[in-house]
């Protein structure tokens, strides 16, 4: 699973605010009339919110149409420009989506019916030039991954613009983030007359090379094991501050409020500005396109740095590598700011892993006023007594670092195939859950 992949799951754990569409004049949307009202006056759901709106013709009502937007001042004024068909065959949905592109004029290809699913799936009114320009965006393969692409730019309020769309598209790899600077590694290794910055990019990628693999030979150890062990084992200060992200240091006085969110947001990327001038080096073509895609996707990441006046969150990818698990761990943390800084006492970290034997997991740690709950999402049984003496101990790390666990929750859930939309509801019947209390 890629990483634009365990985003759209973690999303949905833990989901951004949306906010309720405008509509303008000229847009296109798909709405469900609920009720007819005399002089033509109707209510009409968008985006599961309904609206009071003027029909230009008679119109049934709950039926599904494709409305544009005459008129956008005080009450809407809506005219039809197709039918929809409401029903789950999808061939009646690409007979309405064909409908549509014909009267826009437009041709009835894969990507625009793909693009117009998107739309109508979430509610969203668009023009002609948005849905061209959206098309224009897409890939010829794998259109459904594309579209989740455009999904999180849309979320997250991006640009509509090709390099955005490619630094986002970079992450949708399933080439772990290791292995891409190890290729870059062994095609500078190969080029004779490496410039000084090559030099220095291909001295920082083979030290953090050389200390993954040596995590995985060396075996990893316990936590129940002291401190010195555990950091000695585990160099998660190293890997990431060779990485460039500079979390030896940064990371943990982030974490702690001690790290303003600008100026840990600029600390972000060390290795990028390295990248960027090597791309002016010459070297040859199929390195410079390597290192491309490597900045393209911690471009990626930095893109999805999101925070305002109270909140703050990121995503960041681990490209950690050892025996307990496969390349690649995802983190998205949410928090409370004040004053720019991180408050270490209220925030939701989550982690989303590939282990070797447990396969897809998350992590959901809930911290309020320094009171842990985890909860640990997995399709195996509870692993009672793998896990009994791990919960003691990361019990007792936390409250040396001033942290209350109060609860550890094992919830038996297919991560692959099912959604996580319910994973919070009083009613998800699904799960098979363990709440071990602490």
């Amino acid at each position: 699973m890629n990483f634009i992949q365990s985003l759209v799951k973690l999303h949905k754990i833990v989901p951004l605010h949306k906010q309720i569409p405008s509509i303008r004049e000229g847009q296109i949307f798909h709405g469900h009339v609920r009720k007819l009202m005399p002089n033509n006056m109707a209510h009409v759901e968008l985006s599961g919110k309904q609206i009071i709106a003027k029909l230009e013709a008679p119109l049934q009502a709950e039926h599904h149409y494709w409305f544009q937007v005459e008129q956008s001042e005080s009450t809407p004024v809506l005219k039809v420009i197709a039918p929809f068909e409401s029903n789950k065959e999808s061939q009646s949905n690409d007979k309405s989506f064909e409908l549509l592109l014909k009267q826009l004029g437009l041709p009835s290809t894969a990507k625009h019916k793909a693009i117009l699913s998107f739309l109508k799936n979430e509610g969203l009114p668009f023009s002609k030039s948005f849905l061209q320009k959206a098309v224009s965006l897409l890939k010829n393969e794998n259109i459904s991954q594309n579209v989740a692409v455009l999904k999180l730019m849309v979320d997250r309020n991006l640009p509509f613009r090709q390099s955005i769309f490619d630094a986002l598209n970079s992450l949708t790899s399933n080439k772990p983030f290791v292995s891409q600077l190890q290729q870059i590694v062994n095609s500078l290794n190969k080029t004779p007359n490496l410039s000084p910055s090559a030099v220095h990019l291909n001295d920082n990628l083979l030290k953090m090379i050389d200390q993954l693999h040596w995590m995985k030979s060396g075996g990893g150890t316990s936590l129940a094991s002291n401190e010195n062990d555990w950091e000695k084992h585990f160099p998660l200060k190293t890997i990431l501050d060779i990485l460039g992200f500079h979390y030896e240091k940064n990371l943990t006085k982030f974490l702690k409020g001690h790290v303003p969110i600008d100026e840990f947001k600029n600390q972000l990327m060390t290795i990028k500005p390295t990248l960027l001038s090597l791309l002016k080096e010459d070297i040859p073509t199929e390195i410079k396109t390597l290192i491309q895609e490597t900045v393209q996707r911690i471009t990626g990441q930095q893109l999805l740095f999101k925070n305002n006046d109270s909140m703050v969150q990121l995503f960041f990818q681990l490209p950690i590598l050892n025996q307990f698990g496969k390349p690649d761990s995802i983190v998205h943390f949410q928090g409370k700011q004040k004053k720019g800084q991180i408050d270490p006492d209220f925030c939701r970290i989550l982690f989303y892993l590939n282990l070797e034997k447990l396969n897809e997991i998350v992590v959901d740690v809930h911290i309020q006023n320094r009171i842990i709950s985890l909860s640990i999402y997995n399709e195996n049984e509870y692993p009672v007594t793998k896990l009994k003496p791990l919960e003691r101990s990361l019990k007792t790390r936390l409250d040396q670092a001033g942290y209350n666990l109060t609860s550890v929750k094992w919830m038996k859930q297919t991560v692959k195939q099912q959604s996580f939309d319910n994973m919070y509801s009083e009613h998800a019947g699904g799960f098979q859950g363990v709440d071990v209390k602490i």
